[in-house]
């Protein structure tokens, strides 16, 4: 029996399909699962810093990449290696998670860990339509 991908919990195949169902573009897709994947793993840093997620950092998160085991297995299972330079990068595309995440929470007047998958969605989805002075009126 194969062992499950360390971060599998992170998107199920079955959020992943209502990703995919989104009436979105693929770059706004990628932008709702990145929001995700943020969501998620910024949580767990918080919850290790003793911190409201808002408030994470860039550095934080990158400390705690570096320290942490199962971040590491994920990357060298892609054949990638955990250097500084890959875990700043890392690090800084789960913090610009945090911005949309905020905005989705307003939008759903709900705390940013109580975000569901359908609020994240639909704060997406709201913000692809085209306003008004978007179509000249």
């Amino acid at each position: 029996m194969t062992e499950p991908h360390p971060f599998a919990h992170l998107l199920t195949a079955s959020e992943s399909q209502q990703v995919d169902a989104a009436l979105l573009t693929s770059r706004d897709r990628f932008s709702v699962r990145v929001a995700l994947y943020g969501l998620r793993i910024l949580q767990q840093v918080a919850t290790a810093e003793g911190m409201p997620l808002e408030t994470l950092n860039p550095d934080q998160i990158q400390t705690w990449l570096r320290q942490d085991t199962t971040a590491t297995a994920v990357v060298l299972a892609q054949s990638m290696e955990m250097d500084d330079d890959f875990q700043a990068f890392w690090a800084k595309l789960l913090w610009s998670s945090i911005k949309p995440l905020q905005q989705a929470a307003i939008a759903a007047q709900v705390p940013i860990p109580a975000l569901t998958l359908p609020q994240v969605i639909q704060y997406f989805e709201h913000q692809a339509q085209p306003t008004r002075s978007d179509l000249g009126l």
